[in-house]
């Protein structure tokens, strides 16, 4: 049962999740609402009156674990110190499996807001994705990324960069300077949902500073921003997205 389990939210759950549902363990609207504070609430128009048998197989585990604890309790089976310690360790699981069922909710609607803004962005915008890539390592010393995070040696990093390509009208208008000033053209010019959106990447090459600290972002940050508006100079306005980069959040100004 703890296999079926682990294997539901690590996999078929991030399908199951959506914006509004009847179910109250797969609606982000319901699960991301705070409880405390009424700014961060929001009410749902639907009822949840749906249950996932799945989803209730996780509760279902924790509630036979804790009647196998008070049967161990009403037969002295166990000494009141390993009582004590499983109930400490069935708590922790029970706060840790709620805690990885809200990431991967918060990872499901984050995931899906780079779409939405790609989608409405402007001609002068362009959304770019960091992301700390690999390590430099002899073929015999291959590691995952998990292992090789955060040690020493140098690191790549690279970023994939979105901009919306231009009507060739548009093009044409400004490569015969048949507009007077091409960024506000550009920036009036109604956006094509329909249009192609254009997507390439940016290797960073490597760096030997493993701390990924606020000082490396803000570095590998402005380095790719420089690229970016060498490449597209009609971009001014840039909306960053950190993939494995912790440091970002108290990087400094770029």
């Amino acid at each position: 049962m703890l296999k079926r389990v682990s294997t539901y939210f690590r996999t078929d759950f991030n399908v199951h999740v959506q914006l509004e549902s009847t179910c109250a363990t797969h609606c982000l609207q319901y699960a991301l609402s705070s409880s405390t504070d009424p700014r961060f609430r929001a009410t749902c128009s639907h009822e949840h009156s749906m249950d996932c048998p799945d989803c209730n197989l996780a509760c279902h585990f924790i509630e036979d674990l804790q009647c196998l604890l008070t049967s161990a309790s009403d037969l002295h089976v166990l000494s009141a110190a390993e009582l004590d310690r499983l109930t400490f360790a069935l708590e922790e699981c029970e706060s840790h499996l709620s805690k990885y069922i809200g990431h991967r909710m918060r990872t499901v609607h984050q995931n899906a807001v780079p779409g939405k803004q790609i989608a409405t962005m402007g001609y002068t915008e362009a959304f770019i994705i960091l992301d700390y890539m690999n390590k430099w390592l002899p073929h015999k010393h291959l590691a995952t990324t998990s292992d090789a995070f955060g040690l020493a040696g140098e690191s790549v990093h690279g970023a994939t960069v979105y901009t919306r390509a231009l009507p060739e009208e548009s093009k044409q208008a400004i490569a015969n300077d048949e507009v007077e000033d091409p960024q506000k053209y550009l920036r009036e010019l109604p956006i094509d949902a329909e249009g192609d959106i254009n997507r390439w990447y940016v290797l960073l090459g490597s760096s030997n500073d493993h701390k990924h600290d606020q000082w490396h972002a803000s570095s590998v940050t402005e380095t790719t921003l420089k690229i970016v508006k060498e490449l597209e100079p009609q971009v001014e306005e840039a909306q960053l997205r950190f993939d494995n980069a912790d440091g970002n959040t108290e990087m400094l100004p770029v």
